[in-house]
């Protein structure tokens, strides 16, 4: 979290080619894994304690309820418009809105695990049905 201009300065001088985007004061967001043309799996991302990224593997915990239809649609649609067959969309809700925060091609496994999905088996399912 970049909160002034020598904190800004301090990271460009580290950091080529420098990732930045808008912070925006959010407490969670989802993982949607969007494989062939839907969502296969989804789940919000909870920050941890005094942190602000909701990184699993930054203590960020998992969370499998309510999961928006609307966000839903968006990662399909982004994914589709990018050409994205297999994709871990970070979304975020904010001021009434949804954005998207990143794309990962190699997005983690972990809410897999958590949620009890064989991904290995679920991609196997996904090519024997021909969906991807």
């Amino acid at each position: 979290l970049i909160k002034n201009k020598k904190e800004l300065a301090d990271y460009l001088k580290k950091n080529h080619p420098a990732y930045i985007q808008t912070y925006l004061p959010i407490k969670r967001d989802l993982r949607m894994v969007v494989i062939g043309k839907k969502v296969v799996h989804s789940y919000w991302r909870e920050a941890p304690s005094g942190e602000f990224r909701t990184n699993l593997a930054l203590g960020g915990r998992v969370n499998f309820g309510n999961i928006p239809e609307a966000a839903k649609k968006l990662a399909v649609k982004t994914a589709q418009l990018c050409g994205w067959d297999d994709v871990g969309l970070d979304i975020c809700h904010y001021d009434d809105k949804y954005y998207v925060l990143e794309a990962n091609m190699k997005y983690g496994r972990e809410g897999f695990r958590q949620a009890g999905i064989d991904y290995h088996r679920l991609m196997e399912k996904l090519i024997a049905n021909h969906d991807i």
